[in-house]
């Protein structure tokens, strides 16, 4: 077995540099997308909208025939509702240059897991789909591999240059069944480290305007300032909630600074001479003890176990929390739904990550890509070739430059200060609906604005928005350091850690009753353990020590 124990920024930055050789290679030639200019080859500024030839890109396979995919992902039906969707060149240069057609099938945040599985359970999956199957339930991805539910990716992938590439990588190919793949885990632009892009992914956001009320001219830089900050904010604000988060899993951000591994609670850690899931370590209950005081003292969201992901994020930008964990925030949003605020950069900020003990600064990390691109096995051959192109293309720099900046010449020009946005009254995501939802389907395209070719935009709240976020994780990058975790562990093929794969969750619902409950965490703990040794935990611990004793890794 080849050892993936690198530093976590080295790996990122392996992956990153890879997958950027491949430029915008796509079914084994080179795409060269009107207007998309992000390689020297590319074709004429704005052509597409000028009304020239919009052929995005040719190739060596055999497109002569149209095909329908249907794709599920999160929102798409919306967006192939969305008032300009008819007019979506971007989207239509991309079903010219492959000869298809989507057919869309709608999934959302809250029920797309358990769609997949009725779907699957009654050989009815789309032919493209999302799920965080290979990240968070492998047990699961095994199962859909041997039964025959997925399809089987092909050996050589040389004609789709930047998967053939991503597929070569260490990180991925720890994700192997038997030397085989039956999905394509969903990355980055990864144009920066791990940390940088983990970290911000988990970012710490606050009303900065109504800490200033409170007294505070900057950030808290500990815990225990955070605490009161939000106790001061939450008196002149009796009707937010101190502390929202985007899904409970984002509560493991409070966790970096005295058990950095527990925020990503698929990781594994060292200790009394074997390797253990993070969240039964005894370092888990300072954490829990620290969530069950937030909640017992009115800090913490009381919504936060039955509300829908997405809905910390809304209380968030309409003025009704004081500090978010996570989310997918709008600038723009947030300053029409806060009609009294006249400043954004006085109104939002960043809270950057708090020292540990041990003097560090800590990000939430995990591998560059989290949830995976699926195919059903019902495709054939012809329709697997023409996925593969698709997702293949859409892993590509030049579709993230399209994805992120729309097309050279007609919504974006380089000038001597960089690329500037020409859009004044509308956004790409409302003129390219359909683009800015399903062009999201094979990569997160996360960070591309850190990779010098994003453009600065003419509204200027979100150009403060991305200039603030960009420092951040650039501070970041040059200042925390990424959670400790052990990779090699963490993607360990083994199969009694695989029959625990879901135990995380449990422990989720476990750690919620005890941040609302009564019980002493410690002893409510040491009762999980209990349940969990029931369902194999203990098997798995052994299994995994002995394994990873016998391949060198070490601690």
């Amino acid at each position: 077995m080849k050892k993936i124990k690198l530093t976590v920024k080295s790996l990122a930055a392996v992956l990153s540099a890879a997958l950027l050789l491949t430029g915008c290679a796509s079914a084994g030639s080179t795409a060269t997308t009107a207007g998309a200019a992000a390689t020297d080859s590319a074709a004429t500024a704005g052509a597409a909208d000028a009304g020239a030839d919009t052929t995005a890109a040719s190739t060596t396979a055999d497109n002569s025939e149209k095909i329908t995919l249907t794709v599920a992902y999160w929102g798409i039906q919306n967006a192939f509702n969305a008032e300009n969707a008819d007019s979506d060149t971007i989207y239509q240069q991309l079903c010219q240059q492959l000869n298809i057609e989507i057919s869309p099938i709608e999934v959302t945040w809250n029920d797309y897991s358990e769609k997949n599985k009725v779907w699957a359970a009654s050989s009815t999956l789309p032919d493209v789909f999302v799920d965080a199957l290979a990240t968070d339930n492998f047990g699961l991805y095994k199962n859909w591999a041997e039964q025959g539910i997925i399809k089987e990716l092909p050996t050589d992938l040389s004609a789709y240059a930047n998967l053939d590439t991503l597929f070569s990588l260490d990180l991925v190919q720890a994700l192997a069944l038997d030397g085989k793949f039956y999905m394509i885990p969903r990355g980055g632009d990864l144009t920066q480290s791990v940390s940088e892009a983990s970290g911000m992914s988990r970012a710490v956001m606050y009303r900065k305007d109504w800490a200033a009320e409170a007294g505070y001219d900057s950030a808290p830089e500990t815990y225990d300032e955070l605490v009161e900050m939000v106790k001061a904010m939450q008196a002149n604000h009796p009707d937010a909630v101190g502390i929202a988060m985007n899904s409970t899993a984002y509560m493991g951000t409070l966790a970096l600074d005295i058990f950095p591994e527990l925020a990503n609670p698929s990781s594994w850690v060292y200790e009394n001479d074997q390797w253990m899931p993070s969240y039964v370590s005894e370092k888990t209950i300072p954490y829990l003890e620290r969530l069950q005081s937030l909640y017992q003292e009115g800090l913490l969201d009381p919504d936060f176990i039955t509300q829908k992901d997405g809905d910390g994020i809304g209380k968030f930008m309409s003025g009704k929390a004081c500090v978010m964990l996570g989310g997918d925030f709008d600038p723009e949003v947030f300053m029409e739904s806060n009609t009294d605020v006249t400043s954004f950069t006085d109104a939002f900020g960043f809270i950057l990550p708090f020292a540990a003990e041990d003097g560090n600064a800590y990000v939430y990390t995990s591998t560059p890509y989290w949830s995976e691109s699926y195919i059903s096995a019902q495709v054939d051959d012809a329709k697997l070739d023409r996925i593969l192109q698709l997702l293949d293309y859409m892993y590509s720099h030049e579709y993230a430059t399209l994805l992120n900046n729309g097309i050279e010449g007609v919504d974006w020009e380089k000038t001597d200060d960089g690329n500037v946005s020409l859009l004044t009254d509308t956004t790409l995501g409302d003129k390219y609906p359909i683009t800015a939802s399903i062009g999201y389907l094979a990569s997160w395209h996360t960070g591309y604005e850190l990779s010098g070719d994003s453009v600065t935009s003419s509204n200027e709240v979100i150009a403060s928005y991305n200039t603030l976020k960009n420092e951040t994780a650039k501070y970041e990058s040059e200042n925390a350091v990424a959670a400790p975790i052990n990779f090699d562990v963490f993607l360990m093929n083994n199969d009694a850690k695989t029959n625990i794969s879901s135990l995380w969750q449990d422990y989720q619902a476990y750690a919620n009753n005890i941040i609302i409950g009564d019980e002493d965490p410690a002893t409510a703990h040491a009762n999980m353990i209990s349940e969990f040794n029931s369902k194999g935990l203990q098997e798995a611990i052994a299994s995994v020590t002995d394994q990873a004793s016998s391949e060198g890794i070490q601690p």
